[in-house]
């Protein structure tokens, strides 16, 4: 629920449904529908929140060098993190382990 705002207006309305449906009292008519405008405030937070997020990730990537679209460029980025993790694989572990790894 923290991470969806669709979720965070349907707990608004379920609130106001109790508020209108089953709240006996003034008092708790009104904590529900405050809890209910809680839960829509939270929800356009959020979705501010994940607006300015695609946005800083739209910039970034208009950063990234031209070579770093290129495929073979990325590939090779790949290629060369894998095998530097598998030496620092065969570094921290013993020597016997470490064949056994290989193989698997």
């Amino acid at each position: 629920m923290i991470g969806n705002p669709k979720e965070l207006r349907l707990a608004a309305a379920r609130c106001l449904l109790l508020a209108a449906e089953s709240a006996t009292s003034l008092e708790t008519r009104e904590e529900l529908i405050a809890l209910a405008h809680m839960w829509v405030k939270r929800a356009g937070k959020l979705e501010s929140d994940l607006l300015e997020q695609e946005k800083n990730v739209s910039n970034e990537v208009q950063k990234l060098p031209a070579e770093a679209s290129n495929i073979s460029v990325l590939a090779k980025s790949v290629i060369e993190f894998d095998n530097l993790e598998e030496r620092a694989a065969v570094v921290s572990i013993p020597q016997g382990l470490a064949k056994k790894q290989r193989l698997i």
